[in-house]
């Protein structure tokens, strides 16, 4: 690699470090947000899985499942007349799967299920400790060795099968029939101690599906089952049915049945769902098998790749829109999620958390808002602090302005006494036209000196006009005889078109300082021999005073800021001279006395300017925005 190509990447990486760095408050945030997000996906309690079914309400259970449950009270009422059954109740109580054994019964049982050509009868009874000759009768009997017929078996500490008196060998029809509740006692898993094959469920639905079609899930693993109803979603027969025939033909035909008792302690196990007997939490344990139903949860990194998603889009919305959009914005980003995660766990069996995901959202607006609210803060403060920055420099300037403006005036009203009395004293000496010339340069130069003057009293605070009834046409009149002289110099007509008006209140200085200052613009930026018109009106609610000129007129493109402070068209600087504050001053006044402006101007053809100024009382008067560059537009 070359060394310009080094140094390149060095600058590169350089830069990227200082833009990341500069950024550090935010992506600090972010990371926080993201930190909580993960923490509580975490700790995400299972009762929030518990949550879904309660909301899914009752799906559609596999119809080839059907319980039979058998009460106490009902076996005992079956037993033989003979056995004195109190005994054994005494003996063993409800909870010992002993107190259901009877060859005579169980007999009955099997065969009038078997007779309808079940796919498959699980027994969730495990029988142990019968007698040998018991067993030895039993293995005898085609009824209770029938290939059908699955046998409760339970594990050792080894996860080794513990068979049932009934069985043979371990490899008669035997499985385990263990559930694991979690550590808050609720069975929401499928869980397998050893080989999977060996579970009671696994071998009862072997015809129908095995675990090595799962495509979802490795053998051996353990499985979140998907409840497909509270109790009694299966079809259940009680003992008293079946044995006294009243279950119709045909019920256990091609079914998996599953036997189990129903008031034991037990056989009695609590679910997301509620309390559920043995046989039926092994029932919805087959029909996930049978089916595929098992609930899928991604792996962890999906759904914290998830939260990180959802927080570059909280934080691009809390850094783009206001607060309330961001607001409404990341609310409804928030039922989004939950709404999708709804479906896909209704749809497709997929659990995806919601509660990690609306604290994310909820910490980002908490966090990311307080961190706008802190900048927010701190450049209020800059501006506050700039603001007396330019105060103290505006003062700065005012008052170093006003100091030279007052001591210029004194030398340059010296030089013109100085003229004027040369002038007066020789009036044919050889340096008249240069004392001319000199007296009208101090003249100009006085003017600018009194405009700067009028603009610094004008942005003062305390500024406002010293209002008087005044008459509009003698203003006019007062100017129109200062400017004769300047007029007659360049051989220009004044017209004069006043109509009889009313006194209305205004500020005699400010209004004639702003007609003189149309005039004169009038004259100077005339041709010589041309002509220059002053009307007054009342239009309405207005007086009008208009000043029409046939002059250089004002091109379009400096229509738009022919009124700006010191700004000047490029043929005004190169023909006249002049500071660029005449028509500033104009606009500024005519403003202030809550008036309005209009400007006409075509390209050497001319310009007409026309201020009017109400007659209302200013408490009367309707507060308006500027018009000033409207009207320039629309001239």
């Amino acid at each position: 690699m070359s060394l310009e190509r080094k140094r390149a990447l060095k600058s590169y990486f350089l830069r990227l470090y200082r833009n990341v760095w500069r950024r550090r408050g935010l992506w600090l945030r972010g990371l926080l947000c993201w930190s909580i997000g993960l923490g509580f996906l975490w700790a995400i309690p299972n009762e929030t899985f518990d949550t879904r079914f309660r909301l899914r309400g009752q799906q559609n259970p596999s119809q080839d499942i059907v319980l039979i449950h058998i009460q106490p009270s009902e076996w005992s009422s079956f037993l033989e007349p003979q056995r004195n059954w109190l005994r054994p109740m005494k003996e063993t109580g409800f909870d010992d799967d002993s107190f259901f054994w009877s060859s005579h019964l169980w007999k009955k049982i099997l065969s009038s299920v078997l007779s309808d050509s079940p796919d498959a009868i699980g027994v969730t009874f495990f029988f142990a400790d019968l007698n040998l000759e018991t067993r030895r009768s039993l293995h005898k009997s085609d009824i209770f060795m029938n290939p059908k017929v699955y046998y409760a078996a339970t594990s050792d500490k080894f996860g080794e099968l513990v068979a049932p008196s009934l069985s043979r060998t371990f490899e008669d029809n035997i499985g385990s029939y263990e559930l694991f509740p979690d550590s808050d006692g609720v069975v929401r898993r499928f869980n397998f101690i050893s080989d999977p094959s060996k579970h009671l469920v696994t071998r009862m639905s072997s015809l129908r599906r095995t675990l090595n079609e799962d495509p979802y899930f490795p053998v051996g693993s353990n499985r979140l089952i998907n409840y497909q109803g509270k109790a009694k979603s299966y079809k259940s027969y009680s003992l008293t049915e079946l044995l006294s025939g009243q279950i119709p033909d045909g019920a256990f035909k091609n079914k998996i049945v599953l036997i189990g008792a129903k008031s034991a302690r037990s056989h009695s196990f609590l679910t997301p769902l509620g309390q559920m007997t043995r046989a039926e939490v092994l029932a919805q344990i087959t029909d996930n098998q049978i089916n595929n139903l098992w609930i899928y949860r991604p792996h962890w990194t999906f759904s914290a790749t998830i939260l990180l998603f959802l927080l570059i889009v909280g934080i691009i919305t809390m850094n783009t829109f206001p607060q309330s959009v961001a607001l409404v914005s990341l609310f409804w980003l928030g039922m989004g999620w939950t709404a999708f995660s709804f479906w896909i766990f209704d749809s497709h069996y997929i659990w995806l958390p919601i509660l990690p995901q609306l604290v994310q959202l909820s910490v980002v607006y908490i966090i990311f808002l307080s961190y706008q609210l802190t900048i927010s803060d701190y450049q209020k403060w800059q501006l506050e602090q700039e603001s007396i920055y330019h105060r103290e420099v505006e003062e700065l300037k005012n008052n170093f302005v006003s100091l030279i403006s007052h001591d210029l005036k004194t030398p340059i009203a010296k030089m013109q006494a100085i003229c004027d009395r040369i002038l007066s004293q020789n009036p044919d000496s050889g340096f008249s036209s240069d004392l001319l010339s000199l007296r009208s340069e101090s003249s100009e130069l006085h003017r600018y000196i009194q405009t700067i003057l009028q603009i610094t009293r004008a942005e003062s605070k305390d500024f406002k006009p010293n209002k008087d009834a005044a008459d509009i046409n003698r203003l006019v009149e007062e100017v129109i005889s200062r400017l004769e002289s300047l007029a007659k110099e360049k051989q220009i007509t004044l017209e004069v078109k006043l109509e009889p008006l009313f006194l209305i209140e205004v500020d005699p200085v400010m209004i004639r300082e702003v007609i003189l200052n149309l005039v004169e613009n009038a004259i100077k930026y005339s041709k010589e021999n041309g002509h220059v018109t002053v009307t007054t009106q009342e239009v309405d609610d207005y007086v009008q005073v208009s000043v029409r000129d046939r002059g250089i007129g004002i091109p379009k493109s400096d229509l738009k800021r022919i009124f700006e402070k010191f700004f000047r068209g490029r043929q005004e600087k190169s023909i006249i001279k002049g500071s660029g504050l005449g028509l500033y001053l104009v606009k500024y006044f005519v403003e202030l006395h809550r008036g309005h402006l209009e400007l006409k101007s075509e390209e050497n053809l001319g310009t007409e300017v026309t201020i009017s100024l109400p007659t209302y009382e200013e408490s009367e008067l309707p507060i308006e925005p500027s018009r000033g560059i409207d009207n320039q537009a629309n001239g």
